[in-house]
């Protein structure tokens, strides 16, 4: 985001997407990365989450490559998703 303005009046090839970073939609209004970063990241959160599993005496497992694996078999196997390619 820092080096973006720096493509102003270039060549680059995300030189004419410039406005969609920088710009906002209108006085005091976010950007669209603000909105993004607001609207949805502000709402991934596992507090709440951890909460409730410590409450239940359970602990959630941490998520590797092999737990993501499995997650990305199981949705294969259920048809939403193309079968993946397994990470290391």
């Amino acid at each position: 985001m820092a080096r973006l303005p720096a493509l102003r009046g270039t060549e680059h090839p995300l030189a004419p997407f410039l406005p969609l970073f920088l710009e906002q939609a209108g006085p005091g209004q976010p950007t669209v990365p603000e909105v993004f970063l607001h609207s949805v990241h502000a709402r991934l959160d596992s507090t709440a989450t951890a909460r409730r599993l410590g409450a239940a005496q359970l602990e959630a497992p941490a998520l590797d490559g092999k737990l993501w694996n499995r997650y990305l078999i199981a949705l294969a196997a259920a048809g939403h998703i193309p079968e993946p390619t397994p990470l290391p």
